[in-house]
């Protein structure tokens, strides 16, 4: 992460358990990372949360 590049996270609560999404954004506003986690939900899951999360920044 760079000096000007910002962290945003979150959480969501999944049928598994906890989904928490990490964006971190530059200074210009461009997404440079997203990072999911939720150890016990399946693929599908995570990629709606991706949607939801990249739609929701934007």
């Amino acid at each position: 992460m760079g000096p000007a590049s910002r962290l945003h996270w979150g959480t969501a609560d999944g049928f598994g358990g906890t989904i928490t999404a990490k964006v971190t954004v530059d200074e210009s506003g461009k997404i440079t990372d997203l990072v999911l986690t939720g150890e016990d939900e399946t693929p599908d899951s995570a990629q709606h949360m991706y949607v939801f999360c990249f739609v929701s920044y934007k």
